[in-house]
């Protein structure tokens, strides 16, 4: 095989994974991406009302060990398979779900005002970066 064939199975193979990955679009991505949004939601006000019934900063901590708990879970897909990842993702989504409504508002409390605002905005910044790179 030519190395001008071997390179245009990958780009097919390629292509055709990406075109499976990519889903579908109209009324019925729609409906799917207002159940993700729904559950977003979920996430976050399920934040706030742990935040308000034991405190910002214990919020957080149960937060993380949420957040673990998912992360130990998608570590043990290796032997238990895609469902674990699937299940971990979940349980993660939602901790970091809550923890974007708690670590604004802990930020902003404990901060002095003369650094609040420049606080939260760095944070954006580290989370936006985050998801870029």
């Amino acid at each position: 095989m030519s190395s001008d064939r071997k390179e245009s199975v990958v780009e097919d193979a390629t292509l055709k994974l990406r075109q499976e990955l990519t889903g579908a679009s109209g009324p019925r991505a729609l409906v799917k991406n207002i159940k993700v949004f729904g559950l977003a939601c979920f996430a976050c006000l399920g934040g706030g009302f742990l935040a308000e019934i034991l405190s910002r900063k214990y919020a957080i901590l149960v937060n993380v060990g949420i957040f673990v708990v998912g992360v130990i879970i998608q570590s043990s897909a290796a032997v238990a398979g895609v469902s674990c990842i699937i299940a971990g993702r979940f349980i993660t989504g939602l901790a970091i779900g809550a923890m974007s409504v708690n670590v604004p508002n802990y930020n902003a409390e404990v901060a002095p005002p003369e650094v609040r605002g420049s606080l939260v905005a760095l944070q954006q910044l580290a989370i936006t970066a985050g998801i870029m790179y």
